[in-house]
C-alpha cells in the first residue's frame, strides 16, 4: 500500500485564530490538484461525522451512558437516539449556517454605502 501526505496551510493574511495547518496522510492517490481537493473534502466531510457521534454519545443522547442489559433494548435505544442525534445536528448546522450568512450580510453592509 502506499501512503501519500497532504499538507494544507493558509495562505495570505489571516488571524492566527483562524490559521489552518492539516498534515493529512492517505492511500488515495494524490497527481494532481484534482486528487487533493478530492481528499480534502473527504476530510471536511469527516468533521461532521464526528460532530453527529458526538452530540449521540458525549451531547444531549448520551447513548454511552444507557445501562440496558440485553442486545436488543440497547439496539433500539441506540436506532431511536440516532434519529433524535440526526434532528439536533441538523439544526444545530442550520443555526451555524444562519450565523454565517448574517455575519455576510453585515460585513458587507459595513463596507458598502446603502
Amino acid at each position: 500500500m502506499v501512503l501519500n501526505i497532504l499538507e494544507i496551510s493558509t495562505t495570505g493574511e489571516v488571524a492566527e485564530k483562524d490559521r489552518l495547518h492539516w498534515i493529512l496522510l492517505t492511500s488515495l492517490p494524490l497527481k494532481n490538484f484534482g486528487d487533493a481537493s478530492r481528499v480534502i473534502d473527504y476530510y471536511k466531510k469527516r468533521w461532521h461525522i464526528e460532530n453527529y457521534f458526538k452530540i449521540l454519545k458525549d451531547g444531549g443522547c448520551k447513548v454511552e451512558r444507557a445501562s440496558l442489559r440485553t442486545f436488543e433494548r440497547l439496539e433500539k435505544y441506540i436506532t431511536l437516539f440516532s434519529v433524535i442525534a440526526w434532528r439536533i445536528y441538523y439544526v444545530k448546522h442550520l443555526a451555524e449556517a444562519a450565523q454565517m450568512k448574517i455575519q455576510v450580510f453585515l460585513f458587507q453592509k459595513k463596507n458598502h454605502s446603502f
